[in-house]
């Protein structure tokens, strides 16, 4: 499904101009308040990896494990879909998804095709969104705009739990 939605909107990118929007909704807070036992928490991030980024999602894990008692999982787009991907949207509906992206900056076009990495992350990002949502699941969607990297955005955002 979030392949199919995705490719839609590529093609309403390409024809229409239509750039796929990740609007901000939700947090880790109204995610975790309505946890029940055997319940996880999906980090899904459309972000590059990096090791700064890395030990940054560990302390998110590590902060959000110590402070709401419950198990995450963590992974990064699109690769995660063709695995545990799967799991979050066709398993029980036992997980609350958090998807973080940024800004593309700088955004680099693909070779042969008429819209960028960019555009590809934020048009999966969306897609994942939809097909979550569609199947029932609790869902947020943080875009981090911060100043500096995406890593310092995490560390505040844990610190803000």
């Amino acid at each position: 499904m979030a392949k199919d939605l995705t490719d839609k909107a590529l093609t309403r990118f390409v024809f229409q101009g239509e750039v796929p929007v990740l609007s901000q909704e939700g947090s880790i807070q109204e995610l975790t308040a309505d946890m029940r036992y055997g319940d996880y928490l999906a980090i899904l991030v459309y972000l590059e990896q990096t090791p700064e980024l890395d030990a940054a999602l560990a302390g998110l894990r590590s902060a959000i494990a110590s402070k709401y008692s419950i198990p995450t999982t963590l992974g990064y787009g699109p690769r995660y879909l063709h695995s545990t991907g799967q799991l979050h949207k066709g398993g029980a509906n036992n997980v609350a998804a958090l998807v973080l992206t940024a800004p593309h900056a700088p955004d680099v076009d693909i070779p042969g095709e008429r819209f960028s990495f960019g555009v590809l992350a934020d048009a999966q990002a969306s897609s994942d969104l939809e097909a979550l949502r569609s199947g029932g699941r609790r869902v947020a969607c943080m875009t981090l705009n911060y100043a500096g990297s995406a890593a310092s955005g995490i560390i505040e955002l844990a610190g803000n739990l």
